[in-house]
């Protein structure tokens, strides 16, 4: 796992030192090694920083050059059937180098050039030089677990491109940034930013599962990887299980497969554990493969209502790990605030369970660990998504269409007389528009609505801009050929699952130099999950994650059986105790007030407060 950065420009006369900045601004990401390295005809330039994961000689050194010199590669992350592609594409006469993957991507890509990206099971963001193409390739993992982000830029009177694994490699190169008004839009309306929105102007985030290729005279931007188009490819190719139990056994043979393959390592591998199913199954699983003695990690609260770190500790006693807990107290959480806020790029209001517990790991000595992320978008795991708004979506398309407009007419009337509560607000603009399930699913994720987003800024006609922003743009394309049940996963994967709990998990377990590795969001997995022809199977019953729980076996029931909790600090402690004040000027004082007296007399969700301090904290950093 590592930090990586880029510039390009083709008139040449690049220096290997103009990349120094960025790379020096990521060492957090690999502060095991670095290095620096032009193309010949010095149009590009590309900076690597090491964490040593995998061949921790100095074979593995980045960026690295082909052997005629025309190719260069600089790569993040870790293909996890390397071993297996070495075998099929090459043999006892390639002479490898190394015995880790960054010279198997470089040499495969020399091979077959962008058509070995598919073949690639892992989670990665790397950049390729091709000097006989005079072409630069971008290329980010198909689920989007590692980011890339990059800018064009004019300097010495060419236009150029810069690329970094951080948002803050590229302001360290161009210093200040302008903001991008658009993406606080989108943060107020769902609590993080897709992809390709930044929160800088001119910024990219390069999309999960695309290629970018940058020539001369365009770029071209390739989806080679689509949770949608498998899903449906999957309608026309199901597995038919003869049983539920020759179901389990199917899933229960591709999660063995996943998580083994997410093991490979020259490093111990520890796990977290929160004591949810999640994690518990993959320290399970862990364990089937014959990993003992695994580190794992847990964070809980001195608040008995919040903590969970008990069931945590029933998982570690029956996998026999080794377990260590870190109990969160106010004054820890006030000591690591100002942190946790240095470390986020873009605003979230997700993130600080991870940036704590990767803290803990990071303390007793871990460079690896897994992660339970990703279980409830494959496994249905949310009541709301998967059970209740699909319903709510099909009695809307049931009334008809001239009952939903009356419907919508009379909420908008209520609306302007300032009569609705946020929660009908939402479904107000959901009338509004095509009745369609995507729009359902975002309904129930709604954070502030239109006319909340124009008054929470002090200058109110800002404030009307970016209340325009358009999200139903960033919403997936939930095609009628897909099972309810699949079109809700494909919907949490793209809207939820990879802008925010991927990309939270990726910044803040790597400001601890910390490799995060997630078995339950893996391309192969999903694309075999998706052939399972009945699809009651994933919502079987009134036990949350059913084919999970019995894929893996042997969980407590303590932990199977309990009504589902998700990370929740003790926001209502914590943020009624500490008197927070506005450090800028763009939010309104007196709507920040009206929240927080909603939040502490209970009509508001701790996450609507939150998420107005985390946007004044970053806009105190950056801008």
């Amino acid at each position: 796992m590592c930090g990586i950065a880029g510039q390009l420009n083709f008139r040449g006369n690049l220096k290997p030192e103009s990349v120094n900045c960025m790379i020096n601004a990521v060492r957090h990401r690999g502060p095991d090694d670095s290095g620096v390295m032009a193309s010949g005809n010095h149009q590009v330039v590309f900076g690597h920083r090491r964490l040593s994961i995998l061949d921790l000689s100095s074979a593995g050194h980045q960026p690295m050059r082909s052997k005629d010199g025309k190719t260069l590669l600089v790569f993040n992350g870790e293909i996890y059937n390397y071993k297996e592609l070495k075998l099929r594409y090459f043999n006892e006469e390639d002479n490898f180098i190394s015995t880790g993957d960054s010279e198997l991507l470089l040499r495969l890509w020399e091979k077959l050039g962008q058509d070995c990206v598919p073949l690639l099971r892992g989670m990665f963001a790397f950049a390729i030089w091709d000097e006989r193409k005079e072409a630069l390739f971008l290329v980010r993992d198909p689920c989007g677990i590692k980011p890339l982000y990059y800018k064009r830029h004019e300097f010495l009177g060419s236009s150029g491109y810069l690329f970094c694994s951080e948002l803050k490699g590229l302001k360290a190169f161009l210093g200040n940034l302008e903001l991008e008004y658009e993406a606080l839009g989108l943060f107020l309306k769902w609590g993080s930013i897709p992809a390709p929105s930044t929160i800088y102007k001119g910024v990219t985030a390069l999309e999960a599962g695309t290629i970018l290729r940058i020539s001369r005279d365009r770029e071209d931007v390739t989806r080679y990887w689509s949770y949608g188009e498998i899903l449906c490819k999957a309608a026309n190719d199901p597995f038919y299980a003869a049983n539920r139990e020759d179901a389990v056994s199917y899933v229960r043979d591709l999660l063995l497969e996943s998580v083994g393959l997410h093991l490979v390592s020259d490093v111990p591998v520890g796990a977290f554990l929160s004591g949810g199913v999640d994690s518990s199954a993959v320290v399970s699983l862990m364990h089937a493969l014959g990993q003992r003695q695994i580190g794992t990690f847990c964070i809980g609260f001195e608040s008995a209502h919040f903590d969970e770190s008990q069931y945590a500790q029933k998982v570690a006693d029956l996998y026999e790990t080794d377990h260590t807990c870190w109990v969160i107290t106010q004054s820890d959480f006030l000591e690591v605030q100002e942190r946790f806020f240095d470390s986020m790029e873009q605003p979230s209001i997700d993130g600080l369970n991870t940036f704590l517990v990767s803290d803990l790991a990071f303390r007793q000595g871990y460079k690896v660990v897994t992660s339970g992320i990703g279980g409830d978008e494959i496994f249905a795991g949310y009541s709301r998504d998967f059970r209740k708004l699909p319903k709510i979506w099909k009695l809307v398309q049931a009334i008809g269409p001239l009952l939903r407009s009356a419907g919508g007419a009379a909420l908008t009337a209520g609306s302007s007389m300032g009569l609705l509560s946020p929660q009908w607000q939402r479904v107000q603009a959901f009338l509004a528009g095509a009745p369609t399930l995507a729009r359902a699913l975002d309904m129930g994720r709604g954070l502030f609505t239109g006319p909340e987003i124009t008054a929470i800024f002090a200058d109110k006609e800002l404030g009307k801009i970016i209340a325009e922003t358009n999200g139903d743009r960033f919403l997936p394309d939930l095609k009628e050929i897909l099972n309810t049940r699949d079109a809700v996963s494909c919907f949490l994967l793209e809207r939820y699952l990879g802008p925010q709990l991927l990309r939270d998990s990726d910044a803040f377990s790597m400001s601890f130099s910390l490799e995060l590795r997630t078995p339950l969001v893996d391309s192969v997995l999903y694309e075999k999950l998706a052939r399972l022809n009945d699809k009651n199977l994933f919502l079987n019953g009134g036990i949350s994650k059913a084919l999970l729980i019995d894929a893996v076996g042997n969980l407590p029931k303590e932990i199977t059986h309990r009504a589902k909790k998700g990370f929740t600090p003790p926001f209502e402690l914590w943020l009624r105790k500490e008197k927070h004040t506005l450090n800028t000027s763009f939010i309104n004082e007196d709507f920040f007030n009206r929240t927080k007296s909603e939040y502490h007399s209970g009509k508001s969700h701790w996450s609507r407060l939150w998420s107005l301090i985390v946007m004044d904290k970053m806009l105190e950093r950056h801008f």
